[in-house]
């Protein structure tokens, strides 16, 4: 009689198991793709702060940037990123488009010129030694914060809804 008794109690606690590992599933692979809009928010709040830095006087800004920070979700994870594919880079008459004035695409070192304290490129430019604008590095520290709220928020209602 206890055998029956204990598979009948194994079983349920393996079916409650499963749905709350479903459930778990779900809530985090919602949370993520939240997660994903929040944190491009950030970098894009971080871009748009260091374009109001200066208005060009030589160029069209074509803002180019904001639209290539990305993000998807696969397997769980979050995986944000700047798809410079996605920038423009061409001749112009006057000031290239993300090239130098030897009409080398930049696009690939944009982001790391952006986002670091910076002394090179020509003297015609107006952002030749500019302080950085640590997008990466201040979005990462908001992340962090960010992310021990939202696990606590999961762990938390996952585990109402199942008591």
């Amino acid at each position: 009689m206890s055998t029956n008794i204990s598979r009948e109690l194994n079983g349920y606690t393996k079916g409650k198991l499963n749905r709350i590992k479903k459930n778990l599933d779900k809530e985090i692979n919602k949370r993520l793709d939240n997660l994903g809009q929040k944190t491009v928010e950030q970098l894009r709040m971080y871009t748009l702060k260091w374009y109001a830095s200066y208005i060009p006087k030589v160029y069209v800004r074509t803002y180019d940037l904001l639209s290539c920070i990305s993000y998807k979700v696969k397997n769980q994870t979050v995986y944000i990123y700047f798809d410079v594919d996605r920038m423009r880079s061409y001749d112009t008459d006057t000031w290239n488009v993300h090239r130098g004035f030897g009409g080398i695409d930049f696009t690939r070192g944009l982001i790391d010129w952006i986002e670091n304290d910076n002394n090179s490129g020509s003297d015609l430019n107006p952002r030749k030694n500019h302080s950085g604008i640590y997008m990466i590095k201040n979005t990462t520290e908001w992340l962090n914060e960010y992310l021990e709220e939202e696990t606590n928020k999961i762990i938390n209602a996952v585990i109402l809804e199942n008591l």
